[in-house]
């Protein structure tokens, strides 16, 4: 993936979860949890991608400035 689709992803995951923030004041159904354990596996995976991106293109860098 592109670092510009792993950002888009990333804005709608925030998105999303400011909104159920928003949403789940009373809420007693353990919803608003399970999701913000789930928001932040989500970050996480979402970080990792971008920096194996970010070294992948840092790595070209370097090997087209060498030629």
């Amino acid at each position: 993936m592109k670092l510009k689709d792993l950002q888009t992803i990333n804005e709608t995951l925030v998105d999303l979860y400011d909104f159920a923030a928003a949403n789940c004041d009373g809420d007693e159904s353990g919803i608003y949890e399970e999701m913000s354990e789930r928001f932040s596996k989500a970050s996480d995976i979402i970080q990792a991608e971008k920096f194996k991106n970010y070294l992948k293109n840092e790595k070209a860098r370097v090997k087209r400035k060498r030629k």
